[in-house]
């Protein structure tokens, strides 16, 4: 009992402290015995996860000098100092390095996050960028511990790389505002995030255009999965899911038609030509979405083996295949709802679900016919089109 009261007593003392330093940014210098004594680093690491927890941010800057001695010692290099400041010539400063950011640095992150927490080890030589912002449209952002964030890298007020960041979920705040039409599934809610630093390891340019830029794993995965340029071909994942809600459409109505007759005249609805000919042309236009998507991931598969180069103009032609084809399957779905009447409005229907979904989906900026398809028509024409990204 006693020593659960002074326990208690402790946080009453400390309660003062932390409301006057909850949401600040405290440096810690973490060295000497502390980093020695097993039972000491393990007090370190929890005393640091609290005071993540009761809401401040703790920044820890390490030492090293013995390690890094001991290692000296090991590799054969002799340390040496001047009035008691180390001597780092090219050599020991590679020693150096190795040790506080490859060795130390790690076995604290290490330790913290063993103690539950979410560290992240940076060294003074590491770079990253400073980012702040709001973001819509993040997919199931609720669900996900991990968040995938585009920039634009500015200097001053020139734009010079475009960027994704690489986010842990206590990185950035998510605002609860995915009231929708439809695709209400997917939780896409806006995400924020203010001077947040993110460094260099979890950022990747995605500048193609940029002279020298090149994929750090294009060498080791020589899949074309990996190679195909995304801002050109990502939206056709999205297109796909699209003719597939539609493929989705086209079977609902075509099992309710073939089991229902006319409340009226007591006719078969399948004997109707213009129920006829709107199964046909929902069907024309949804298998027509489908082949114009799958070509384009063929040719591109079959350029990036071959090892050609995918043109702007190609890259352009399959941006506009891609709003052509979900116009496509709008149009399709659109013809079906129409015709399912009255009875596609009712919120069992799984017609009225689909015709949200696909209406919502189809307002994504790629998907866009008055700007997928002008750009396209620009450089046909003979224009020019610049994009950090194409």
């Amino acid at each position: 009992m006693n020593r659960l009261i002074k326990k208690a007593n402790v946080l009453i003392e400390a309660l003062p402290y932390i409301r006057t330093f909850k949401g600040k940014t405290i440096v810690i210098k973490y060295g000497g015995h502390a980093m020695t004594d097993a039972p000491l680093k393990e007090r370190f690491a929890q005393d640091v996860v609290l005071l993540k927890y009761v809401g401040l941010n703790p920044v820890i800057v390490h030492g090293g000098g013995p390690q890094i001695d001991k290692m000296l010692q090991r590799l054969g290099i002799e340390a040496k100092f001047r009035h008691g400041v180390r001597v780092t010539d090219e050599a020991t400063m590679e020693i150096v390095e190795m040790v506080l950011a490859g060795k130390i640095n790690m076995e604290i992150v290490d330790l913290l996050n063993r103690h539950g927490g979410l560290a992240v080890g940076l060294s003074g030589k590491d770079g990253g960028l400073m980012l702040s912002g709001t973001w819509n449209f993040c997919s199931a952002v609720n669900d996900s511990s991990w968040n995938l964030l585009a920039c634009v890298v500015r200097e001053g007020e020139k734009a010079v790389d475009w960027c994704y960041c690489l986010l842990r979920g206590d990185e950035y705040r998510i605002v609860d505002d995915w009231q929708t039409l439809g695709m209400r599934g997917t939780g896409s809610c806006t995400v924020q995030v203010e001077d947040l630093f993110v460094p260099a390891y979890r950022t990747q340019s995605m500048a193609t255009a940029l002279p020298g830029h090149e994929f750090p794993g294009v060498k080791a995965n020589p899949n074309p999965m990996y190679r195909v340029p995304t801002p050109a071909l990502g939206a056709h994942a999205l297109a796909a899911c699209i003719v597939g809600a539609a493929q989705g459409a086209l079977g609902t109505m075509v099992d309710w038609v073939k089991a229902r007759s006319t409340n009226y005249a007591g006719a078969r609805m399948r004997d109707f030509q213009t129920v006829q000919l709107r199964i046909g042309s929902a069907g024309a236009r949804i298998d027509t979405a489908r082949l114009v998507l799958r070509n384009d991931c063929l040719t591109a598969d079959a350029a990036v083996k071959a090892g050609n180069p995918i043109e702007v103009e190609t890259k352009l032609r399959y941006k506009r295949n891609a709003a052509a084809a979900v116009r496509l399957a709008v149009e399709a779905v659109d013809l079906l709802f129409e015709m399912g009447g009255a009875m596609g409005i009712y919120n069992d229907s799984p017609l009225q679900r689909i015709y949200r979904d696909v209406r919502s989906a189809s307002a994504h900026i790629h998907f866009s016919t008055d700007l997928q398809l002008t750009q396209w028509g620009l450089v046909a024409l003979g224009g020019e089109f610049r994009s950090p990204t194409l």
